[in-house]
């Protein structure tokens, strides 16, 4: 059987939480690498007190220890800082999924009342169907204005024709000079005046052009589309009237029933749910942008990272690996050769945590882009109202599948789309294909009216009557 709507929409919330929780998950064990970086940076710190300790014996310990305090405090600043900030992102965050899940429950009942008011509009329009269908009088203005629409379709395109061939044959006689000149002496009619030699010469020049049958065809051609235009807008109005007619017996029934009541809540409760819909677009795009804040703050290689480097660059400036292991040689003690080891151990393990470091980060960038790629699939999901209880999708489609082949990196988000846009359409309604298509209830009962009303024969002309009607209407 078909998925529903709100199934299939439940299913992208189960992604979007799963790569949510995931992403929590592994920011999670990039923290714990973070303190395990620190822990790191404080054994190479120390590691360089002890050598520097070492190795300067004509500085004072006062002056070492105040040089190292000095450090420790600044980097000490700039982690505070980076933990305040941290930290209050995190509770905005907290508070933005706190009002995302306030606002999707609120479009759930958002959905659930606008399905309801849509149904008691069908089940209204159904009812002003029979009651119209079922008027004699409805039923014979809908045939008339079938026959009406079709007679106009037959006139109309005879038209057209009389016109085309009038530009095509008109510019001939309007071109020729001889044919002119007698048309203007007016040549064959009343008030024509010339006597003598000039009469015979005009019937002359006439017999030898065909003036005769040519005046004939030429007024026919010049007059015959004005003579079918104004017999055309007589048939028009006379449609017109009887459209108007039709739509003041559909307009009176339906406010018996209370249809116009009905279709007015709905369009409330649609903009309603619409302006959930743009609540949770905004909330899901801050909520982006403060995870992508968060990943680039909470980073131990971003923009606090840099402020501490420069700190320690400062503090290490003078001292490079290969001075202090040349220096170590050089030396009879084995203490500072120890040291030196020490460090360089210090800084292979350190290399080592960075490359897992790295490869975390990466998966986190991923995390984050398939979180926000779900989550702009769930506001076009959204948008085109197919969470409603209306919605339904193909038995065949595998949304989770899907979406686990676009989380593999097999797919893109908007094959995902896609494959939703394919499976998707909206329940079968009782007033078959017309109640489907754009417009105001109104106007499709009485669309549907007059074409069930005027017959199998007659139906698809009742249907343009109808339209020719509201275009003319407005």
């Amino acid at each position: 059987m078909p998925h529903s709507g709100p199934a299939i929409y439940r299913q992208l919330l189960l992604a979007y939480q799963t790569v949510q929780a995931d992403l929590e998950k592994l920011r999670g064990h990039v923290a714990a690498e973070g303190a395990e970086s620190e822990r790191l940076d404080q054994d190479r710190q120390a590691t360089l007190a002890s050598l520097a300790e070492h190795y300067l014996p004509e500085l004072s310990e006062q002056a070492i220890e105040g040089t190292w305090h000095e450090v420790r405090s600044d980097m000490r600043q700039v982690l505070l800082r980076q933990q305040e900030h941290t930290a209050r992102l995190q509770l905005q965050l907290g508070d933005l999924e706190h009002n995302q899940q306030q606002q999707e429950t609120a479009l759930e009942r958002a959905d659930e009342q606008l399905d309801q008011l849509q149904q008691r509009q069908q089940e209204l329009s159904q009812q002003l169907l029979d009651r119209l269908t079922g008027d004699q009088r409805f039923s014979e203005l809908a045939k008339q204005a079938a026959a009406a629409e079709a007679a106009l379709e037959q006139a109309e395109g005879r038209l057209a024709e009389v016109q085309e061939d009038a530009a095509q044959k008109l510019p001939a006689y309007q071109q020729s000079s001889l044919f002119q000149y007698l048309y203007r002496r007016g040549l064959g009619t009343p008030a024509y005046q010339s006597r003598g030699f000039a009469r015979r010469m005009d019937r002359w020049v006439g017999k030898l052009i065909g003036y005769q049958r040519a005046r004939q065809s030429y007024e026919f051609l010049r007059d015959t589309p004005k003579h079918m235009e104004k017999v055309i807008d007589e048939d028009r109005c006379h449609l017109e009237t009887v459209m108007q007619e039709l739509e003041r017996q559909r307009d009176a029934r339906a406010h018996e029933i209370g249809l116009p009541a009905v279709s007015a809540q709905v369009e409330t409760a649609e903009a309603e749910r619409n302006a959930v819909v743009e609540r949770l677009d905004e909330l899901s795009q801050r909520a982006d942008a403060l995870r992508t804040e968060l990943l680039d703050v909470e980073d131990s290689r971003g923009v606090y990272y840099g402020q501490a480097v420069e700190l320690f660059r400062g503090m290490l400036q003078g001292m490079d690996q290969q001075t202090l292991a040349q220096r170590a040689e050089k030396t009879p003690q084995i203490r500072d050769d120890q040291i030196v080891a020490r460090l360089q151990g210090i800084d292979v393990e350190a290399e080592q945590l960075e490359q897992q470091y790295r490869q975390r980060r990466d998966r986190l960038k991923a995390l984050n882009d398939q979180l926000r790629e779900i989550g702009r699939l769930l506001q076009r999901f959204r948008a085109a109202g197919y969470e409603s209880r209306r919605s339904q999708f193909q038995p065949s489609l595998d949304i989770a599948g899907a979406l686990d082949s676009f989380r593999q990196g097999h797919s893109t988000i908007e094959s995902v789309w896609l494959q939703l846009r394919r499976a998707q359409s909206f329940g079968p309604a009782s007033l078959g294909p017309v109640s489907q298509a754009a417009g105001h209830p109104l106007t499709q009962t009485l669309t549907h009216a007059m074409a069930t009303a005027a017959g199998s024969a007659l139906s698809e002309h009742a249907r343009r009557a109808s339209h020719r009607g509201r275009n003319k209407l407005g």
